[in-house]
Order: structure tokens, then C-alpha cells, then sequence
């Protein structure tokens, strides 16, 4: 024992003259007998620090801690890593942590926080940024220095946020560098380019982690609202480039959560809320929750959404009740608009609400312009039908379901419902849309929904409409029959059904059972089917009663009073302002009320060509010519006739222009 002090005494005399050679020699002889002496390691690995044989030196060193990994002298030679530059910014860093612990064992605060401090301000100043980001690491809650030295360090979200900063800026930047660099490539696609680039980036991105912590650990609301609002955009940047599978789906289940958190609290990011809307595949509007449809419009009443959405939720069409009276007024889009007030820095945006159907219209055409939302197409399209607007529904639904592509391939989701509302809505305006010119396609619409769901009654309707335009009215019966068959509950195929008998004359039978219907859907919430029951027995009523006398009749059981209560629920039917319109005009003998009820019927829907054919005659009546031709021009713009074409008698447009014509 005397012997070795006596040796390793030696060594530190050379050390203490500078012979580091000698010293390194002799540390070497001595360890070479007594390889588990800690001192002589320590001697050696310094003899050999102060040769420049750094390499050397840290092997000595991580000999030494494993024999006493709680002393300080082998750890104080490892810090010296900062001598190689930053090429071992790891195993310095590991160093500093347990250096740093052994000092606090020893109640030495100071020193512990000091060598940490030393590391960092090195790191930051020699390293580059996403190096001091990672060094950065040390300070923060799952490092094991953060329950010793918390007190010392940075508040974690603050260091979160530093971190991040780094990061968000180095991944942008290492994104267009890298689609720089291979866009160059022979035969590469910059669309190619730029989903493998983001595909490797984010796939090796610590960003989610980060804000995470930073979203647990910051005691600034604002901030945690800013950094859950990055969290969701990373979150579904990235799901957006996962190749198709399981992957792509749990990314894109992991963004709906987070986007349906962001909803629940009412905070407004448009993202957040978009995806909670328009990730939806309900089997009908009805399905979906009102709520987060007036928030969305409360939040962000600037947007293309908000207008269809508007533009739907105060029409006849919606099946939503209205919202509960708050503070004394409405607390949604449907009723308020003008009252909202100016803040203090210059104002807010207003709410516009449209009140009429004209309003509602143009809300909806100016909406649906730019949009790019699946959900608010799905609601366009319906809303266009609704509107009798045929041309307008083909051309949006044609956009509509490219639009629908491009988000199936980048969802990973099929969006079954939403396809076959699009399928719907355009099949339903194909029927009408220059009759009958396309219904080939319009019948093969209907069928590729009823292939996978043989009760959609809109689907089974739609068919029967083909062949109750095309007046093959038994085959009309024979199909409604069959689809009552399917869904013999279904009052809306039953009403359809009995229509058609109408058509063919069946009075009675068709108003017995439009009688039915009508006391089915007395209870029923939909408006506009009891108001289209209501007008079609009016008709059978009118048919029947052929005398003067009877069809004079507005009380009681009379095609009048029925043909009222359709406009009571639903203002905006307008085939009942054309019945009206005959019957002021041809037995009430009222003129004027009679070309009121004409032009609201053209207003509404330019389909209505009985009405547009009174109308004219009564504007030629009175020679106003430009009037007989905006009337004409509106009938032949609908597509529901066109001009010099006498069609199954519907070639009103033409009569029409022939009028102007003998002026």
C-alpha cells in the first residue's frame, strides 16, 4: 500500500514540473499493476489531457467514473470537452449532468448551476442552433438536473418556447432547401419532391413533443392558445404526407381530437374548426350538431362557410329548430346582425343575415364562388335544388366532387355520405336541367347511391322523377311502389307516389292518398314536404271540382285554403303562388293580386313557366314588350325549355319570344 502512495506521489511530482510524457509513462506502468486504482486513472487521463491526446484523456476518464462515479475529479475532466470543438456535444452534456448532481449531493448550489451555465453559454455560442436546442434540454422538466436546480433554472415554458422557435425555423428552412436541391433532379415533380421532403422532415420532427410540454408547462393562457394552435397545424401538416394506411389514420384521428378540444372551448382557430365540421361524414344534415355550426358562424362570420352555412340554417330547407331566445334577443346567425357593437379597436365584423329569399340566394352564390369545403358544397348543393336553380346545382356539383377527390386522397377517408349527397343533388338537377337531355346521367347517379343503400329515399325519389318528367307515369307508380315496398314508412316517397297518380288524372285516388300523408305529417318537422303535400291535394281538389262555382270556394275544403297553408310553411313554394295566381286571375277576378302571385312564382323559381306564360300574356297585354322579353329570357336561362322548341309542350320560351316578336 505504502508503495503505490509512493508511486502515485511520483507521478504527481512530474505532473507538478510539467513532464506530462514522463508522468503518462509512469501512470501507464502503475496501472498496469493496479488497474482499479481511481488516482492513478486520474493522473494518467490528465497527464495525457495536458499531451493533447484528448482521445486518450476521455477514455481514461470514463475508466475513472466507472470505479467512482460519484466523485468529482474524473466528471471535472470530462467537461473539458469543449477543447474538441463540437463534436461531442453528447457525452459533454452528459458529463455537465452528472458533474452538476454530484455538486448538489455536496450542497454546493452554486457550482452545480455554474457548470451547467458554462455548458450552455458554450454550446450557444460555438454550436449551431438546433445543437443549443438540444443543449437546452438540460434545463427542462425530463431532465434529472430540472428537480434539483429548478429553482435556478428558466420557468420550463419559457425554455419550451425557445426551443421551438429553433426548431420551427430550422425545419422550414431545411424544407426548402431540400426541395431546392432535388427539384433538379431528372424527371422530379415539385409536387413529388415537396411530399418526400415533408414526409422525411416531419417524420423526423420533435416539434409535437415540444409543444406539448410547452402547452402543459406555460403559465400564459395566450400563449398555451398560440402553441395548441401550432400543435394542430404540425399535427395536420404532417397527416397530410403520411402515405395511405393505419398510420395516416391514427394521425388523422389524433387532429380530429385536437381540433374537437379546440371546439368544445370555444376557441376560435378556423382550422380547428373547419376539420370539425368538414371531417364529418353524417348520413344527413339533420345528424350534425347545430351548435357547432351557429359557433363556427359566430366566429368567423368573413368566410365563405359562414354564408352557406347562413344561407341555409335561415331557409325553409333547414331541419333545425331555431335557437333560444338570449338576452332578450336571438344568440345565433339566424336572427342576429345589426346590433353587434364597434370595440375599441375599430370594430368588429358584422353579421349578415339574409331575410329574404332573394337575400338568401345571393348569399349562397356569392358563398359558394371560392369555397373550398366539402360540407359547404353538400349544403350548396341541396340549397340550389331547393331554389329550383338546376344549372347553378350542375356546375357547383361537377367542382364539388373534384374538390371530394382531392380530400379523399389526402384524408385517407371515403366520405360515403358526403359523395352521395353530391351524387343526389346533382342527379335531382339533371332531371329538370334541359329536360330531357340528361336524364341517362341523372338515372345512373341514382342508381350507384341505391347500389350500397337501397332505402336512400332521395336516391328512390329521384328515380321515379325521371319517369314522372318523361310522363311514363306508370312506370313512375310501378317504381314508388317498389321503393314503398323497401321503406314503407317513408311519407316523402308516398306523397311522391301519390303526385304522380295526380299526374295521370287519378284525382280521387291521389287525394285520398295525399290525405293520408297529410295527416302523417301534421307532427312532422319537415315544412316543406307538408307544404308540398298541401299544394298537390289542392290541385287534386281543383280537378275535381270543375265548375265555377266550386273552384270559387275559399273556405272549407278548397284547393284555396290548401294551397294557403302551403304558403303558411313554406313562404317560398312557388308552385302555390301560380295556382293562386290563376285562380285570382281567372275566377276571383282580381288582376292585380293575380300578376303579384305570377311574378313572386317567377321570382322564386324560373321553372314555373305557367306562370312566366301569364305573366307575359299580361305584360303583352299592356304593350310593355321589354318586360315580355326579360320574362322569356328568364325561362330559357332556367334550361327548363329552350327557345323554337316545342317539347312535350313546354316550349313556353319560345311562345314567349314569338310574342315579342309580333310587336
Amino acid at each position: 500500500m505504502s508503495s503505490s502512495k509512493t508511486k502515485l506521489r511520483a507521478i504527481n511530482d512530474l505532473i507538478k514540473k510539467q513532464k506530462f510524457d514522463e508522468a503518462a509513462e509512469e501512470a501507464k506502468q502503475f496501472l498496469e499493476k493496479e488497474s482499479k486504482n481511481y488516482q492513478g486513472h486520474i493522473f494518467l487521463a490528465f497527464a495525457q489531457d495536458k499531451r493533447n491526446d484528448l482521445e486518450e484523456a476521455e477514455r481514461v476518464y470514463l475508466a475513472a467514473t466507472s470505479l467512482r462515479p460519484g466523485d468529482a475529479q474524473a466528471w471535472q475532466g470530462l467537461v473539458k470537452y469543449e477543447k474538441v470543438g463540437t463534436k461531442k456535444l453528447g457525452p459533454y452534456q452528459h458529463a455537465v449532468v452528472n458533474l452538476a448532481r454530484i455538486f448538489h449531493e455536496a450542497d454546493e448550489l452554486y457550482k452545480s448551476q455554474d457548470v451547467v451555465d458554462k455548458y450552455l453559454d458554450y454550446v450557444r455560442v460555438h454550436g449551431d442552433k438546433v445543437q443549443y436546442a438540444d443543449a437546452l434540454w438540460i434545463q427542462l422538466p425530463e431532465s434529472p438536473l430540472y428537480p434539483l436546480l429548478e429553482g435556478r433554472f428558466p420557468p420550463p415554458g419559457q425554455t419550451y418556447d425557445r426551443v421551438a422557435g429553433i426548431l420551427e425555423e430550422f425545419e422550414k428552412k431545411r424544407i426548402n432547401t431540400l426541395i431546392g436541391e432535388r427539384r433538379t433532379r431528372l424527371g422530379a415533380k415539385l409536387s413529388e419532391v415537396t411530399l418526400e421532403v415533408k414526409r422525411e422532415v416531419y417524420g423526423q420532427s420533435k416539434l409535437e413533443g415540444i409543444y406539448r410540454q410547452l402547452i402543459n408547462w406555460t403559465r400564459d393562457d395566450d400563449i398555451r392558445r398560440q402553441y395548441e394552435e401550432k400543435l394542430i397545424h404540425h399535427c395536420y401538416e404532417r397527416m397530410l404526407v403520411q402515405p395511405p394506411g393505419e398510420a395516416k389514420d391514427q394521425e388523422r384521428q389524433k387532429v380530429l381530437g385536437l381540433a374537437n378540444d379546440m371546439v368544445v372551448i370555444n376557441h376560435p382557430y378556423k382550422l380547428a374548426w373547419e376539420i370539425a365540421i368538414n371531417w364529418q361524414d353524417k348520413q344527413e344534415i339533420k345528424d350534425f350538431n347545430v351548435e357547432l355550426l351557429r359557433g363556427y358562424c359566430n366566429f368567423f362570420p368573413d368566410t365563405d362557410l359562414y354564408k352557406i352555412i347562413t344561407a341555409f340554417l335561415t331557409s325553409t330547407l333547414s331541419p333545425f329548430p331555431e335557437p333560444e331566445p338570449e338576452n332578450g334577443r336571438k344568440s345565433s346567425i339566424a336572427k342576429a346582425s345589426d346590433d353587434s357593437e364597434d370595440d375599441d379597436e375599430g370594430g368588429v365584423p358584422t353579421f349578415v343575415v339574409p331575410l329574404t329569399h332573394e337575400e338568401r340566394l345571393s348569399m349562397l352564390v356569392e358563398g359558394v364562388s371560392t369555397l373550398d369545403s366539402i360540407f359547404g358544397y353538400r349544403l350548396a348543393g341541396q340549397l340550389f335544388v331547393h331554389f329550383g336553380e338546376y344549372e347553378s346545382t350542375v356546375e357547383f356539383m361537377r367542382k364539388a366532387q373534384d374538390l371530394l377527390k382531392k380530400e379523399q386522397a389526402a384524408l385517407g377517408c371515403e366520405f360515403k355520405n358526403t359523395r352521395d349527397s353530391y351524387l343526389l343533388s346533382l342527379g335531382t338537377a339533371l332531371v329538370y336541367f334541359q329536360s330531357p337531355r340528361h336524364h341517362a346521367e341523372a338515372k345512373a347517379l341514382f342508381e350507384k347511391v341505391l347500389d350500397h343503400d337501397g332505402t336512400s329515399t332521395f336516391a328512390l325519389i329521384g328515380v321515379g322523377l325521371i319517369y314522372e318528367e318523361e310522363e311514363e307515369y306508370d312506370q313512375a307508380i310501378d317504381f314508388f311502389g317498389r321503393a314503398l315496398e323497401r321503406d314503407p314508412l317513408n311519407v316523402r316517397v308516398k306523397s311522391e307516389s301519390a303526385w304522380v297518380k295526380a299526374l295521370k288524372k287519378e284525382w280521387e285516388q291521389a287525394k285520398a292518398e295525399l290525405q293520408e300523408c297529410l295527416g302523417i305529417l301534421e307532427d312532422n318537422p319537415s315544412k316543406d314536404l307538408l307544404a308540398d303535400t298541401q299544394y298537390r291535394l289542392g290541385v287534386c281538389i281543383w280537378n275535381l271540382e270543375p265548375s265555377q262555382q266550386e273552384r270559387k270556394r275559399r273556405k272549407g275544403d278548397s284547393a284555396y285554403s290548401y294551397w294557403l297553408s302551403a304558403l303558411n310553411n313554406n313562404l317560398n313554394h312557388a308552385p302555390s303562388y301560380t295556382s293562386l295566381g290563376i285562380f285570382y286571375a281567372d275566377y276571383a277576378k282580381d288582376k292585380k293580386r293575380a300578376r303579384r302571385c305570377f311574378q313572386k312564382a317567377l321570382e322564386i323559381s324560373p321553372s314555373e313557366v305557367v306562370a312566366a306564360e301569364r305573366l307575359a300574356r299580361s305584360f303583352a297585354k299592356d304593350g310593355d314588350w321589354d318586360r315580355v322579353e326579360l320574362v322569356a329570357q328568364r325561362i330559357v336561362d332556367s334550361g327548363k325549355v329552350k327557345p323554337l322548341q316545342a317539347q312535350r309542350g313546354k316550349a313556353l320560351a319560345g311562345h314567349l319570344q314569338l310574342l315579342v316578336l309580333q310587336s
